[in-house]
């Protein structure tokens, strides 16, 4: 998978012609079964297939005061979407700048000036634009006038609730490993460094390894 990383008005290296949009936390069966949907349609279109994101989540941008944690960091983002057969990821430096965008220059001036898209897909929640103004039903207008056809996925739920980055966080932080597994689809990892500890563990026969997570 090429891996393009672009600010302000750059443009990609290497672009697609169909899309999925998002941020894709944690990648979870939700997102899976959005990749997984544009890499058919591109399949079917004889085209490649691209995802656009962000190297970080907006609410680091336009609420900086607000704590906000990442389900994983983007090197491992990026790999699991590969996974799912993605030709391309353009990943966006989010800034103020592309925060106040609004949904129409979005459309006009990233989807089809930037990416060059034929076709997004998004999710039912999707939002883009100035303050998120911008729904799928705006999508799906302003996407039409720019010869950009849009796919919206309906949710995947699990007891009756979508399948979100929120409800995996939420499992994380109160110890519900097995829930969030439920929710990511395979079990939650994280990576850092080894470290040397009290030596405790070694004492008592059972040595552990004390990792240092971001």
């Amino acid at each position: 998978m090429h891996r393009c990383f672009i600010s302000r008005n750059q443009r990609p290296e290497h672009v697609a012609e169909v899309y999925a949009l998002g941020m894709f936390d944690g990648v979870h069966i939700g997102h899976m079964a959005l990749l997984q949907r544009a890499v058919k349609i591109a399949g079917e279109r004889g085209a490649t297939c691209g995802v656009y994101t962000f190297d970080v989540h907006p609410v680091k941008v336009v609420r900086a005061e607000r704590t906000h944690h990442a389900v994983m960091s983007l090197d491992d983002r990026l790999n699991l979407i590969e996974s799912a057969g993605v030709d391309v990821a353009v990943v966006h430096a989010f800034d103020s700048e592309l925060a106040s965008m609004s949904p129409e220059a979005f459309v006009s001036r990233v989807l089809r000036g930037t990416l060059d898209a034929q076709c997004v897909v998004v999710g039912f929640d999707y939002s883009f634009g100035r303050g998120g103004a911008g729904t799928t039903a705006t999508l799906e207008l302003l996407a039409h006038d720019a010869g950009i056809c849009v796919e919206t996925l309906p949710p995947v739920q699990i007891d009756g609730a979508p399948v979100s980055s929120t409800r995996v966080r939420a499992a994380l932080a109160s110890g519900e490993v097995e829930r969030a597994a439920l929710l990511l689809g395979r079990r939650h990892f994280v990576r850092g460094i080894v470290e040397s500890g009290r030596g405790v563990g070694r004492r008592l026969g059972i040595p552990t390894a004390n990792v240092s997570v971001p």
